[in-house]
């Protein structure tokens, strides 16, 4: 090969291997700008990340507040909603004894107070069964009676619930069917005014439907205690006088 040959061989190789190595350099440039700019794409992508996972535990603790708020709102509402059953039902129990206040004071007649006091038993505390009995210095006479023969009591004693509840001057309740007396007797309330029982009112079986006495029914005694021994002896004065 000659001279001027071979070094336009040698020429040749150079300027190819250059180029060759430029394109490499360029290739090598061009990835490195694409590996940084991945770089760059990943880190904005887990800063993305970072702030929707960041979002996430923002938005769960406001569910959490939330749920929690409402919650209380719900126990809130169920104590409001039991209070106004209560008051209802108390408003009720007012009434009834309102009713019944009043059903006892609105005559001056005995028998009619007698009657009232039998209503007030049936139609309030659910008994068909009881006594009245007026007390003076002989015993007890019966004055009123439904459901139950006053003759059908044995002689009474201290130890029933008729007796113990005028020894005691205030109602005696058999809490239990096993706790009345010997003569079937629930509830025993005595009438008294100004340290003197005018009557008691002796109760036996309460009505299928009603198992056992309630709060109210307590309550029923207690102004049977007192307002129907006003009316009794309101009734007595009147009768005694005679019509005016």
């Amino acid at each position: 090969m000659s001279s001027d040959r071979k070094n336009g061989y040698v020429t040749h190789v150079r300027d190819n291997t250059r180029k060759y190595i430029e394109e490499l350099l360029r290739e090598n440039a061009r990835l490195r700008g694409a590996a940084e700019g991945a770089t760059c794409e990943r880190d904005d992508l887990r800063r993305q990340v970072d702030e929707l996972r960041a979002d996430l535990g923002r938005r769960e603790q406001q569910h959490t507040r939330l749920l929690d708020l409402l919650g209380a709102a719900e126990h809130t509402s169920r104590e409001f909603e039991d209070r106004f059953v209560e008051v209802e039902h108390q408003n009720a129990n007012l009434a009834m004894l309102y009713a019944a206040s009043y059903q006892l004071h609105a005559t001056v007649r005995r028998a009619e107070v007698l009657l009232a006091i039998q209503e007030i038993v049936i139609n309030l505390i659910g008994s068909e069964e009881l006594i009245i009995f007026a007390v003076s210095g002989d015993g007890l006479d019966p004055v009123a009676s439904v459901g139950v023969e006053p003759h059908q009591l044995a002689r009474l004693g201290d130890d029933d619930l008729i007796g113990r509840a005028l020894a005691e001057g205030t109602p005696i309740i058999a809490d239990h069917p096993d706790q009345r007396d010997r003569h079937g007797v629930t509830a025993s309330i005595p009438l008294v005014i100004a340290g003197r029982a005018l009557a008691v009112i002796a109760i036996f079986q309460l009505l299928p439907q009603k198992p056992a006495l309630e709060p109210l029914d307590r309550e029923l005694f207690d102004l049977l205690a007192t307002h129907a021994a006003t009316a009794l002896y309101c009734a007595d004065l009147h009768d005694r006088r005679g019509p005016a």
